[in-house]
C-alpha cells in the first residue's frame, strides 16, 4: 500500500439528502473515508468504538494514508 504525500488535500462532505447513507448502507452515527476513486478506505461503527468521534478519524486517516 502506496503512502499520500504530506499536504494531500482531504475534502468533508455532508450528506444532508441522506444519499451517500442509502448508497453506502450506513446507520445514524456511522461514518466512512472515501478515497477519491470511491473505495472505502475506512468505515465507521460507531456502537463499537468509545473512542471520541476526531480521535477516531484522525486514526483512520492515518490508516488510511500512512501518515
Amino acid at each position: 500500500v502506496g503512502e499520500a504525500p504530506p499536504g494531500t488535500p482531504l475534502t468533508a462532505v455532508s450528506d444532508p439528502g441522506e444519499d451517500l447513507q442509502a448508497t453506502h448502507q450506513l446507520s445514524s452515527g456511522q461514518a466512512i473515508l472515501l478515497r477519491p476513486d470511491g473505495h472505502i478506505a475506512w468505515r465507521s461503527d460507531s456502537d463499537q468504538d468509545l473512542r471520541p468521534p476526531a480521535q477516531r478519524l484522525q486514526d483512520a486517516i492515518r490508516m488510511a494514508t500512512g501518515w
